[in-house]
């Protein structure tokens, strides 16, 4: 492991640490892994700037953390990838965001 990526992993860690949720910028880029379990879903969830999907979501270090979801795209392919394995399954997934304003996506896929 390069000391660029010990440097990344450690500004993760601490950013974890620090905040209860996990913002969007933490999936731009290369994205981030998270473990979803589709038991810990709220709808209708109220939130900053209206109603979300709130998923309790646990850091790969173990620390929970909250995705307070409103993006359909995101909320869309996080339900297709959670229902694909049983009901309280942890699920490791991956989450990328590309674009900015209306022009914003999500993709999520299984993680490694």
């Amino acid at each position: 492991m390069s000391s660029e990526d010990e440097t990344e992993r450690k500004i993760d860690a601490f950013i974890a640490q620090r905040s209860k949720f996990v913002t969007a910028r933490e999936f731009e880029g290369n994205g981030k892994t998270l473990l979803f379990n589709s038991s810990k879903v709220t709808p209708d969830k109220p939130g900053k700037y209206g109603p979300v999907v709130e998923y309790i979501v646990k850091e790969l270090s173990g620390i929970e953390r909250i995705v307070n979801a409103s993006a359909i795209s995101l909320i869309y392919a996080l339900r297709v990838k959670l229902g694909e394995k049983p009901k309280g399954t942890d699920v490791k997934l991956l989450v990328k965001k590309s674009g900015t304003g209306m022009d914003t996506r999500y993709t999520v896929e299984h993680a490694n």
